[in-house]
């Protein structure tokens, strides 16, 4: 594999100044996060998992983009990992907009740098890629950095109705398979189900009038606890798999953090369930990965890709669409959207026609970095 995100193509699939690009991580960020600390105020008191952000994604998205003929023009190409920069930068940093800037161009001269220490040379092409990967981007997280800014808006009330829709409906259909004649031995199997999925709602309920009490304010009130994220990932997936004639499959390895597992999970379902909903009947596919104190769970589907005019608004609250057929209130990713970033982290979308369309959750390995509204 190229990368440790899983969901992509063969090495052999991507040119050597690809691959060669991708053994210097390591080197670029560690190169990258002495010249932040040092030349941007704003940088100098976050904790390291918050301020390498996003920016490992857009490392590999770029490696790819060095391969001719791949599917990627650029490192921001089909892709909002630039935007959950930007959006990740207002809500968690004291960043100026000139601060987002310097962070991309420090990056460029940290990839310059690291490269001359390996004797690896790039070519003009090679380095026009980058150039216009950083130039995009930096237009991209300002644009975003501004918005987010400007609204910052709680959603929660909106959110946790829409995803009360899903345990609901599992209990309903689990009680309708109980009422069948020929049910002697999974009875008792799925009554457990349907308390499962009750003490779920009953969850939901009160985490809804907590953040009532709470005030709205930017954040969830979370809830944190230690788990291991693969073996949530596979509980989802194998609940999924009960109630619906959709294939879902987890890899990965498995990843230990401190979060919420009650967000955590109801953000997966959404993601699980929008993959069922526009994969046009192919697999889903959870992935857990984790570098350098970030943990990625992806969720992939290999439907038709989502058009680049609706892209960047796919997290926009009571957005919906008048194209495709399939209705839905706008609510579940802008839910899955609030998730992460209470975590300290963001929600990151990449869609086209040959790799079909992947979201990723990019949060820290410990929700407790990230201050002040964690219980």
């Amino acid at each position: 594999m190229l990368t440790s995100k899983g969901q992509k193509t063969g090495e052999s699939c991507f040119a050597k100044s690809s691959r060669n690009l991708v053994s210097v991580r390591d080197v670029v960020f560690d190169i990258w996060e002495v010249e932040v600390r040092a030349r941007l105020p704003g940088a100098s008191t976050l904790r390291h998992s918050i301020l390498i952000n996003t920016f490992p994604v857009f490392f590999d998205n770029l490696a790819e983009a060095l391969t001719p003929n791949y599917p990627r023009e650029h490192a921001t190409s089909g892709s909002t990992v630039a935007r959950s920069h930007g959006d990740e930068r207002a809500r968690l940093s004291p960043y100026t907009p000139a601060e987002v800037i310097l962070e991309y161009q420090i990056l460029e001269e940290s990839i310059a740098s690291a490269c001359s220490q390996a004797n690896l040379a790039l070519s003009e092409y090679e380095w026009a890629v980058v150039r216009r990967s950083i130039d995009v981007a930096m237009f991209e997280a300002l644009q975003e950095f501004t918005r987010a800014q400007a609204a910052l808006r709680d959603r929660l009330a909106a959110a946790l109705a829409h995803d009360m829709r899903n345990p609901l409906s599992g209990m309903c259909l689990r009680a309708q398979l109980l009422t069948a004649p020929n049910m002697p031995d999974k009875v008792r199997e799925l009554a457990h189900k349907i308390k499962e999925n009750g003490d779920r709602l009953s969850a939901m309920f009160d985490e809804l009038l907590d953040a009532l009490a709470y005030g709205g304010g930017e954040r969830l009130p979370l809830r944190l606890s230690s788990f291991d994220m693969l073996e949530m990932a596979r509980e989802a997936c194998s609940q999924i798999s009960d109630t619906n004639q959709a294939q879902c499959g987890v890899t990965g390895e498995s990843v230990r953090g401190v979060w919420c597992a009650n967000s955590i999970r109801r953000a997966l379902d959404n993601l699980i369930s929008n993959g069922i909903k526009y994969g046009d009947g192919g697999p889903i596919g959870i992935n857990v990965a984790t570098w350098d104190d970030r943990v990625w769970l992806s969720v992939h589907n290999s439907g038709n890709s989502v058009p680049e005019d609706q892209i960047g608004r796919l997290f926009e609250h009571l957005r919906r669409e008048t194209t495709g057929g399939l209705p839905g209130w706008g609510i579940g990713l802008p839910f899955v959207k609030k998730v992460a970033q209470s975590h300290g982290g963001s929600v990151t979308i990449d869609s086209a026609p040959e790799r079909g369309t992947t979201f990723t959750i990019d949060i820290p390995l410990d929700a407790r970095d990230v201050e002040p509204t964690t219980d």
